[in-house]
């Protein structure tokens, strides 16, 4: 016989039906003897912390806290930010709080607040978000929670490429420029060869080597036209992302996006990106007798809940509800399958394809 002295969960190995079963196949008796509280155990925990990877010295920094409570119902609890700058040393006293509020327990839903902190001193701030131990609480371990966030000093550089004029691009150039956390250089392809290009620098080509192209943070590349790319520009964004870690947004159209995946020398460029494009779906489209006309609704996955790119409400039920109401949008690159570590925000629905 079998003996056991159990609290009633299963924390590894086989779940207890196979057990069960294992045991009464072979008629060996089972006696359970049940021991500890039958009442869950009171916790309080920080679940998410949020807050911008990069900001200005002086910019209102938003930091979403959630926590989550079991045993605490209607209890209210305090929420303290921490900043752990770059002049904090390990195993020194803790500051004081930079910014606190105040939260009313939900088991379940649990609360989220937003606080809004400020950061000066230029480096690598640790913001971590504190709620005080409870009476009766059985763990505290989980009481604090927290978000790096990174102030430059100088603003981020973007080269944003474009194929041709659009509302998307408009938009795009009118939304970087207008951010002064952002120094905008911009070359349109499809403009006549007079006219001035829009930027900072009033760029005479596009970066065509390593010493102007390595000087950007980001390259942006908005449905272009490869014939019009320098020859050296593949190979450059390649070193660009992999030495220099520079960031590649690439934005897909219905003008050039299709040549430009085909095209043999763009292929360095491709195997940056994090999707294989569906390309035979894709000019299915372009093609169609009535492209456009089919509504296709953007569904959020589970890390688009949190992301900062995705993140449309602090709290996580309000953002999915957010996004379940947004309108349709009439097109998106067929998506085969994303690549090896590459994380799906939203995905186009009816078709089963991530949006790009």
């Amino acid at each position: 016989a079998i003996i056991a002295l159990t609290d009633g969960r299963s924390t590894a190995g086989e779940d207890a039906a196979s057990v069960s079963r294992f045991l009464a196949e072979r008629k060996i008796p089972f006696h359970a003897i049940g021991l500890g509280d039958p009442a869950p155990a009171r916790n309080l925990r920080i679940s998410s912390v949020l807050a911008p990877d990069r900001v200005m010295p002086g910019d209102p920094v938003a930091v979403d806290v959630q926590v989550q409570g079991q045993g605490y119902d209607g209890v209210k609890a305090r929420v303290d930010i921490l900043d752990l700058g770059p002049g904090s040393a390990a195993g020194a006293p803790d500051p004081e709080p930079i910014g606190s509020a105040e939260v009313e327990i939900r088991t379940g839903p649990g609360a989220s607040a937003r606080l809004r902190v400020e950061l000066r001193e230029p480096g690598r701030h640790r913001l971590v978000a504190r709620i005080a131990p409870q009476e009766g609480e059985a763990y505290d371990g989980d009481n604090s929670r927290e978000a790096v966030v990174e102030v430059i000093d100088r603003p981020t550089r973007v080269l944003l490429v474009a194929g041709g004029a659009s509302n998307d691009h408009r938009v795009l150039k009118n939304l970087l420029r207008r951010d002064r956390r952002m120094e905008l250089d911009s070359w349109l392809e499809s403009a006549d060869p007079d006219y001035i290009q829009e930027g900072k620098s009033g760029l005479p080509a596009i970066p065509a080597s390593a010493k102007d192209l390595f000087g950007y943070d980001i390259v942006v590349l908005q449905d272009p036209d490869p014939e019009r790319l320098p020859e050296e520009l593949p190979r450059l964004l390649v070193e660009f992302v992999e030495k220099k870690r520079g960031g590649l947004l690439f934005l897909a159209g219905t003008a050039h996006t299709l040549s430009f995946l085909r095209s043999a020398r763009m292929e360095a460029v491709r195997s940056l990106l994090p999707i294989e494009a569906d390309l035979r779906a894709a000019e299915d489209e372009l093609g169609g007798a009535t492209p456009f006309e089919t509504p296709l609704r953007l569904e959020a996955f589970p890390e688009a809940l949190t992301h900062a790119a995705t993140r449309l409400s602090p709290d996580p039920d309000r953002n999915r509800d957010v996004w379940s109401r947004l309108p349709s949008i009439y097109w998106s690159l067929p998506v085969e399958k994303p690549r090896d570590l590459a994380t799906v925000l939203p995905a186009r629905s009816p078709a089963a394809s991530m949006a790009a």
